[in-house]
């Protein structure tokens, strides 16, 4: 099971790409900000995208978790002591309660991850996933790829590892 972060959901929602997480994953599960942050904050700022996103959730394979309080508790303590925004603490402290995997972009997040050893990936990673899965074309790698970097800044040097890591495969 895969807990995705805001970002993610915007980022492939805006490319027309959601889709793919459910092919990936079959099933996603967001924090309650998360929730907040996508629909009522998109819809706030007229955002197209978040029709996608409300589709997945009608269609039940994107649901919102129910925290338990001890997730509630962590997430706010991550809040207190770092950087991270509450849909990304949320998002952690959930990850580490139930071992799903975490798929973020934010920097601090994914780095608070990794030291808490929670299996995690970014956006792009994703991409990269369903590429070597097979799940996905050469072109249709590519192109979403080109697409997320448009909408979400994403290193020069992640791309360029990905790239690479795709081209290896195509070896």
């Amino acid at each position: 099971m895969v807990i995705a972060d805001s970002t993610v959901l915007i980022s492939l929602a805006k490319v027309g790409c959601l889709r793919l997480l459910k092919e990936r994953f079959s099933y996603v599960v967001i924090a309650p900000t998360v929730l907040e942050e996508v629909v009522t904050g998109g819809i706030r700022k007229g955002a197209t995208e978040v029709a996608r996103v409300q589709l997945a959730i009608r269609e039940g394979w994107i649901s919102i978790a129910e925290m338990s309080d001890r997730e509630a508790e962590i997430a706010s303590t991550l809040v207190d002591v770092s950087g991270l925004d509450r849909g990304e603490a949320e998002s952690i402290s959930i990850v580490q309660a139930r071992r799903f995997k975490l798929i973020v972009d934010d920097r601090e997040a994914r780095s608070i991850a990794a030291s808490m050893q929670l299996e995690h990936a970014g956006t792009i990673g994703v991409l990269l996933e369903m590429h070597l899965g097979g799940h996905i074309s050469d072109e249709e790698f590519e192109k979403y790829v080109v697409e997320v970097a448009k909408v979400l800044w994403v290193s020069p040097e992640v791309i360029a590892e990905v790239l690479r890591r795709a081209k290896r495969k195509n070896r």
